[in-house]
């Protein structure tokens, strides 16, 4: 908060258009990942349409995992969702925590878009090769 109202003062209340856009990029991407890049990855391993599966899951783990922004506070959220598409229990009882502790595509979208939020405010110019 102490960031934020240094923020307001030094630069007026437009500092919040480029906070705006930020909360957009942020939120774009990790909708595309959502809903783009995520279902062909289940479509190619399903052989099928991947959005009812996608949809269910957005629904009952999707929520959660967005406002606690936390993999582990949704661990048993996904168990639970698990346990309801009858999944053999040998196979999330394991996947669930691993994928908890390995950086999820959200926390790498967050990171991301950070970094360059943070890279950008410190005039630096950032391109895809270091050249």
């Amino acid at each position: 908060m102490g960031l934020v109202f240094d923020a307001v003062s030094t630069s007026g209340i437009a500092i919040f258009t480029t906070y705006g856009s930020l909360l957009v990029s942020l939120v774009s991407t990790m909708l595309v990942m959502a809903l783009i890049v995520n279902p062909v990855i289940v479509a190619i391993i399903m052989r099928g349409n991947p959005y009812p599966l996608v949809f269910a899951a957005l629904k009952e783990c999707g929520t959660t995992a967005f406002f606690t922004r936390s993999s582990v506070a949704n661990i048993p959220v996904n168990l639970s969702f698990c346990r309801c598409l009858g999944i053999d229990e040998n196979l999330y009882s394991v996947s669930i925590p691993l994928g908890a502790t390995v950086n999820m595509c959200g926390a790498a979208v967050t990171i991301t878009i950070m970094t360059l939020a943070t890279a950008y405010s410190m005039h630096l110019d950032v391109t895809f090769l270091f050249v």
